[in-house]
């Protein structure tokens, strides 16, 4: 059956049966559902589960329904935790509570300019230009003296373009790789006299070619001869180092070996006093951190991006 052919009664049954978020979705379907799901006993059941009255003294006919007093209430939440909330963080533009900004540093937590070009991260790979551009683009807010940015979202901005960057730079690598043509790099080095093609020696039935082959058995060999004869005589060595040592005399090897003279102990260098006072002196950046210390307390706990929200 068609959603369109069921009486009234029964879509109105099974509207009040959905969410506030699925019943605004129903409202964007079509025409004829939209004026169904806007229903104002619909929404009025909303509103009184969250114990919201209408604004009854206001002449527009509008803010006296249902509906309106239902997305009043809703563009007044929290993002977070969807409570009521008076203030707005000002760099998003969205609602947000005291509580869910300190309980959301990494996403709402603010810096300036040289602490962000401080730290390591994605935007100390981006140039000079890069940087004034980006900073440029993103949202400030101007406090106490410094202009303030969300580090979440310069530093997840900075990745974006460095990989951009990255990506166009090998893309240009593969193109003049291709256009350079269809001959290998093998076959330009044996022109150019670079190298020469390795020839295989194959042993066959020619006197020649089993005398080499003969040869190098032999050398084979006498290689691991040598290194076993070189194997055993250190485990004769080191038995007879053990030996003296149970019988409490010295051993060969130590007493073969002449006495080293004692190293002196190495002399550490000293900076520079003018390197000296460079490294006392404070950065710009911390000087910075400092003065905001003082300003917002320790930690820069003080510090917010809220501000009351215009109705």
């Amino acid at each position: 059956m068609n959603t369109f052919e069921l009486p009234d009664g029964v879509l109105h049954a099974l509207l009040g049966l959905l969410s506030p978020a699925e019943l605004a979705s129903m409202r964007a379907v079509c025409k004829s559902l939209r004026d169904a799901a806007g229903d104002e006993a619909l929404w009025l059941q909303h509103c009184l589960s969250l114990g919201l009255g209408l604004d009854v003294d206001k002449a527009d006919a509008r803010s006296k329904s249902a509906f309106a007093c239902f997305v009043k209430h809703a563009r007044r939440r929290c993002s977070e935790c969807m409570r009521p909330t008076p203030y707005e963080f000002l760099l998003l533009r969205v609602r947000l509570c005291e509580h869910c900004e300190r309980a959301h540093p990494h996403k709402y937590g603010m810096a300036t300019r040289a602490q962000l070009t401080h730290e390591r991260s994605g935007l100390a790979l981006l140039s000079g230009t890069q940087r004034d551009d980006l900073f440029r683009q993103l949202a400030s807010l101007k406090l106490a003296g410094f202009e303030w940015f969300v580090r979440d979202q310069v530093l997840r901005r900075a990745e974006e373009w460095h990989m951009s960057s990255t990506g166009e730079g090998a893309d240009a690598t593969d193109g003049e790789d291709c256009s350079a043509g269809t001959e290998s790099s093998c076959d330009f080095a044996a022109k150019e006299g670079l190298c020469t093609p390795a020839t295989l020696h194959l042993v066959g039935d020619g006197d020649g070619d089993g005398d080499g082959a003969a040869g190098e058995r032999r050398g084979g060999d006498m290689r691991r001869a040598a290194l076993r004869e070189e194997h055993k005589e250190r485990k004769r060595r080191v038995k007879a180092e053990q030996r003296a040592k149970r019988q409490g005399a010295t051993p060969p090897s130590a007493a073969a070996r002449p006495s080293a003279a004692p190293r002196a102990p190495p002399r550490s260098k000293r900076l520079p006093v003018r390197q000296h006072r460079q490294c006392a002196q404070p950065q710009a950046w911390e000087a910075q951190f400092r003065q905001l210390e003082e300003r917002f307390g320790t930690g820069l706990a003080g510090l917010s991006g809220l501000s009351l929200a215009s109705e």
